[in-house]
């Protein structure tokens, strides 16, 4: 039997997302973009939010929002143009974001 569902999300910002679940990749851990976005998270900074959601057939549906005005938003958007095996570790890009923001002098913490 063919899965006739949609899932609809409603980002943070308010952005509506419509998704076949079927469409959705298997997989067992998050993306790396999910995991340098989610050090950059831990490490105090909040141009960035994941949501997760677990559908009723276990999967997990993870939607990263960024706020392309701040520089840990920028970075994301950077990485995203670049090969992934360009991109620094999760630890390097928190550093890169503290640097970063101390060099503009914009620091959030």
């Amino acid at each position: 039997m063919k899965n006739k569902s949609l899932l609809i999300h409603r980002t943070r910002s308010g952005a509506i997302c419509i998704v076949d679940p079927g469409s959705l990749p298997d997989a067992d851990s998050s993306e790396p973009i999910v995991l340098i976005a989610e050090a950059i998270i831990n490490a105090g900074f909040t141009g960035l939010e994941i949501d997760s959601l677990e559908l009723a057939s276990g999967q997990h549906y993870e939607v990263l929002s960024a706020d392309f005005d701040t520089l840990e938003g920028q970075l994301l958007q950077l990485l995203d143009q670049l090969d992934p095996s360009a991109w620094p570790t999760p630890e390097q890009a928190v550093q890169i974001i503290r640097a970063a923001y101390q060099f503009d002098e914009k620091d959030p913490q």
